[in-house]
């Protein structure tokens, strides 16, 4: 926290409002709050055009809107994640131009400029006051607590979620247009009882937002004061990883978790052949402990699950190698995964794919919308969030090489899922916002003192 303040006022002669500008920051730092709270229920509101836009992403947009209007009057600096952020937006706008829906590319654009506005808004109020700085990120992973809930009360009590996704409630914290899409088809994996998805349809999905949330906890932790009672932020944020079902999910976290625990201790100490052996030691035990855990699932249900779900991804990414090679430069525009899959899925039926079988890997949803340029965009700002990890982790000030090792391995975790999910990484709201916030403290506290 001194680090950070003493970076404060070397930026002050940078980002520092004037007396006339007071008040735009004091609008920022209260949109800031709001949006981060907005984050985890989004309150979708407003039909336009067919879709319900969310509370979240109007103040986000807002807040992107200042931000630019910032950008433009020098009172906001452009750093290499700006960068990042604006290559995205434009690549993914260009695709329009070959793709068969191109409003799918503009939804998708929007999404991603929100996630900068919270980004450079985030970044901004740390420079300038970092203890507000420290406040968002607390908010959103206590507000975080009701998706935790939300999960372990699902799994407990099935019915409860059931009632839950017809309720008026539900429309408003997932979306009507999703949620009547998954009460028509059924297709999400919530409908297994052994899942439970929260503020998500998919209980993968919402055990990786719970993750990125105990990564947070645990990152942010010694900046609390009240430490006992943070440590019950991060337990429910781990019940409800476990409550969620997703297998992966769990195995990801113990990994990772005992990992970031082994970093830390290897990098808070001075280096010394003890404390490289202890390093070694304790990565074996790791390793042998996680080889155990996979014994066990290959003998159980549990394993069998995982070998049909790894063929299945084991098709999808056979299928995606070859269209890459048969147009690697632009990809199949927005929308064309769906038309270029549905013959080849439709004759997949026997494994449980179908024709409307989504990638299931960001990365691959990248270059089939935007080709080659927007995958390397979406590798450049993971690139910079771990660069901004590792160098957070390697400070000599305790705080922040802890918030910069876990910040690590949460990257490392929303990066495997991403892999294996689901999911378009940078249209997930939710998780959008985690992203944002890790890199707008790391941008700050990065160049601070020791």
């Amino acid at each position: 926290m001194a680090s950070i303040e003493a970076t404060t006022r070397r930026c002050e002669a940078d980002l520092a409002p004037s007396a006339g500008a007071l008040k735009t920051f004091r609008l920022v730092k209260t949109l800031l709050a709001a949006g981060v709270i907005l984050s985890v229920v989004q309150l979708f509101l407003l039909p336009v055009a067919g879709v319900h836009l969310s509370a979240a992403f109007l103040v986000n947009s807002g807040l992107t809107l200042i931000m630019l209007l910032g950008i433009l009057s020098g009172r906001v600096q452009i750093d290499g994640v700006s960068l990042a952020y604006a290559a995205l937006v434009t690549l993914t706008l260009t695709a329009a131009l070959w793709s068969p829906d191109p409003m799918l590319a503009l939804r998708s654009a929007l999404y991603i400029t929100a996630g900068f506005g919270i980004f450079a808004a985030f970044r901004y109020v740390v420079a300038l006051q970092p203890a507000a700085g420290l406040f968002a990120l607390k908010l959103v992973i206590i507000g975080g607590l009701a998706h935790a809930l939300l999960v372990i009360t699902f799994r407990l009590a099935p019915g409860v979620e059931d009632r839950f996704l017809h309720s008026g409630i539900a429309r408003l914290l997932i979306g009507q247009n999703a949620l009547a899409e998954h009460l028509t088809t059924n297709a999400n994996n919530i409908k297994d009882p052994t899942k439970a998805g929260g503020l998500f349809l998919n209980g993968n999905i919402g055990a990786m937002y719970s993750e990125a949330l105990l990564f947070a906890s645990l990152a942010l932790r010694p900046y609390v004061t009240r430490k006992a009672l943070w440590s019950v932020v991060s337990v429910l944020h781990g019940a409800a990883i476990v409550a969620s079902g997703s297998k992966a999910a769990l195995a990801v976290v113990t990994l990772f978790l005992m990992l970031a625990l082994i970093f830390r201790r290897y990098t808070s100490r001075p280096r010394s052949l003890r404390s490289a052996s202890e390093a070694i030691l304790f990565l074996t035990m790791a390793a042998g402990i996680v080889a155990l855990l996979a014994g066990v699932a290959a003998r159980s249900e549990i394993g069998a699950d995982a070998g049909i779900n790894a063929m299945r991804r084991g098709v999808l990414f056979a299928f995606a190698w070859q269209e890459f090679l048969d147009h690697p430069l632009l990809g199949h525009g927005f929308g064309g995964w769906a038309e270029a899959f549905a013959s080849y899925g439709s004759r997949l039926s026997g494994i449980g794919i179908k024709a409307d079988f989504p990638p299931h890997n960001t990365f691959i949803y990248g270059w089939s919308q935007g080709g080659l340029a927007l995958l390397a965009a979406y590798v450049a700002i993971f690139a910079a969030f771990f660069r901004l990890a590792f160098g957070l982790a390697r400070k000599r000030d305790p705080a922040a090489a802890q918030f910069g090792v876990f910040m690590i391995f949460a990257g490392l975790a929303l990066t495997f899922h991403s892999m294996g999910e689901n999911v378009i990484f940078f249209e997930e709201a939710r998780l959008q916002v985690i992203f944002a916030l890790f890199l707008g403290w790391a941008s700050v506290a990065v160049r601070s003192t020791d």
